[in-house]
């Protein structure tokens, strides 16, 4: 549903995370997956950095081969138990906000183009119309461990699956004993642990319009960030840009918030989140952000002039805040 926007990596490293009981060197690795780089890096003895990123990697793989463009986790007669697991967050997510994180939108998505080489052609309204007729006949759902399909509905679960991904990667790790890891795809982070000096995990979150501005620089540990935007896979056509990230209701690029990042203990609910956010009204991801104790930024755009709103949970993860940021009532 989404790429995300790239967040820059300042410094490396957080404070703890369970089940630490080493401090040594620092690896990193680099692999391609989700059509996109992927970065892992660990800290701790050779030996377990070795296993993190075996694990880590193969887990990664599974995720990209069964969520990818050709939807192989609808190929086999009944969906396995991560299909399961992961359409059934998609469809809580799709609930939570009102509809505006939507794992179905791979038909509109068709429609443009590929966002990701800039070759679209906005459709017609007719065209648009058609189809949202057709979705308003009902949402796909597991009958018997089988993903019923509905009309103008078809599973595009990019916006989460790599969020749970990097979720369940960390998950199968945590026996390990590494001092920290942290894995960063297509700007989706987790950060754990600390790096070899104990210093905390730094991470920049870019301007939206501007690609050698910073925001935010953050703190975290056992965190993840996701940032959302329309600033990467995206056609100026006429003066007007269009982007991946497409409103539900209208089938159309989403338009006012030009940014989303969200801070969450599971990179799952913030991969689902921050497209979500670039839907909602202001006011309404301040809401939902507060009552599930996350924190967010929104960089919203507006006759030309962007401002920035936030929540207070996200100043508790800020060491440094670079623009003048609205808190959200």
């Amino acid at each position: 549903m989404k790429i995300k926007l790239y967040i820059l990596l300042i410094i490396l490293c957080a404070a703890s995370c369970s089940r630490i009981r080493s401090t040594a060197g620092r690896r990193d690795t680099l692999i391609f997956l989700f059509d996109t780089k992927v970065t892992i890096i660990a800290v701790g003895e050779n030996s377990m950095q070795d296993s993190a990123f075996k694990i880590i990697t193969t887990e990664l793989m599974v995720y990209d081969s069964l969520f990818g463009p050709e939807n192989k986790f609808l190929q086999s007669s009944f969906l396995d138990s991560i299909s399961i697991e992961v359409w059934t967050e998609a469809e809580k997510y799709y609930r939570l906000t009102g509809h505006a994180y939507d794992p179905t939108l791979k038909p509109a998505l068709a429609l443009w183009g590929d966002f990701s080489s800039g070759n679209i052609t906005p459709p017609d309204s007719y065209t648009l119309d058609f189809l949202i007729q057709q979705r308003s006949q009902g949402f796909p759902y597991i009958h018997h461990d089988q993903l019923i399909l509905t009309p103008g509905r078809e599973p595009d679960l990019g916006g989460i699956a790599k969020g749970m991904a990097v979720q369940s990667s960390l998950d199968k790790i945590s026996s390990l004993g590494l001092t920290g890891v942290l894995i960063e795809a297509g700007g989706d982070i987790y950060a754990c642990g600390s790096k070899e000096n104990n210093e905390s995990w730094k991470i920049g979150i870019q301007h939206p319009r501007d690609i050698n501005q910073l925001i935010a620089i953050l703190s975290i540990q056992d965190k993840s960030v996701c940032t959302s935007g329309d600033y990467h896979r995206y056609s100026v056509i006429d003066g007007i840009r269009y982007h991946h990230i497409l409103d539900p209701q209208t089938l159309e690029p989403s338009r006012g918030i030009i940014s989303a990042t969200v801070i969450s203990d599971h990179a799952g609910q913030a991969d689902a989140l921050a497209t979500a956010f670039m839907i909602m009204e202001p006011d309404q991801s301040n809401e939902l952000a507060n009552d599930l104790q996350i924190g967010y930024l929104l960089v919203i755009e507006k006759d030309h002039t962007v401002v920035f709103q936030c929540n207070a949970k996200f100043l508790e993860y800020c060491d440094t805040i670079l623009v003048d940021c609205r808190l959200a009532d």
